[in-house]
């Protein structure tokens, strides 16, 4: 997306918001329902003891921190997850003891 792209899109969203809150003040449209759910970040999920020097893969890992697989994935190409392990092939995983002192537990 180029820059003007981006401040168009902008720009847009502002005067569509401006719009609806106009007519929602008019009485023409129904506010939106609230939104129930809970927008905290989930606290990551605890997985069961295990060595530090053991390997968690990366469906585990992204359900420890309640993210995608695609989200682990960029972290890693941006260098922001520790050093991945490749074990065979296309497998890869973390050392549990890595992603625990990247956590901030240790």
């Amino acid at each position: 997306m180029t820059e003007l792209e981006y401040q168009f899109k902008k720009i847009m969203k502002e005067v569509v918001r401006e719009v609806l809150l106009e007519e929602i003040e008019k009485g023409s449209l129904a506010p939106p329902p609230k939104n129930k759910q809970n927008t905290k970040v989930p606290e990551p999920k605890q997985i069961k003891p295990r060595n530090s020097d053991s390997i968690i893969r990366p469906k585990e890992l992204s359900k420890l921190l309640s993210v995608s697989t695609t989200t682990l994935w960029r972290w890693e190409s941006n260098g922001e997850l520790p050093k991945k392990i490749e074990l065979a092939g296309r497998a890869v995983g973390w050392r549990y003891g890595d992603i625990q002192k990247w956590l901030g537990y240790d």
